[in-house]
């Protein structure tokens, strides 16, 4: 594979779940100890890294070096994302019935609104964007 692409799709997959995890590349740059001039570079793919700062990296974003490399989920990866629904069932049985339901009513008001959008021709950042606040509000309140 020609590096200068691998280098390209890399950065596109650390952006992509930088931004899905709210983060500023600033935020990223402090999380994983590197410089933010870093990580736009490494963004942009401008710059390969260093097998310590790939690392890092993939800490950061809670995903393995291979899902950076290559793409490829693998069970690191799965393991990662079953914690995390663990740990939001854990929150979810702290909740009293009325602020489950609370949650679950104002997500499903929320997801007919990015429904209803989708279809009036609203742009999948757009949708995008109103989900990230949706679940973000819900995190709070959990």
């Amino acid at each position: 594979m020609d590096v200068e692409l691998c280098l390209k799709e890399m950065g596109r997959r650390i952006m992509e779940r930088r931004k899905g995890m709210g983060l500023t590349q600033e935020a990223l740059a402090e999380k994983s100890d590197l410089t933010t001039q870093f990580v736009s570079y490494a963004e942009s793919g401008k710059r390969g890294m260093r097998p310590e700062n790939l690392m890092k990296m993939a800490e950061a974003l809670g995903v393995s070096t291979d899902y950076l490399l290559t793409g490829d989920i693998i069970d690191k990866d799965k393991l990662l994302l079953s914690d995390k629904l663990d740990r939001l069932k854990a929150a979810l049985t702290t909740l009293t019935d009325l602020q489950r339901d609370t949650i679950y009513k104002k997500f499903y008001r929320n997801m007919s609104n990015v429904d209803i959008a989708a279809e009036e021709g609203v742009s999948e950042t757009a949708i995008r964007n109103r989900l990230k606040k949706i679940f973000a509000n819900l995190a709070k309140k959990i």
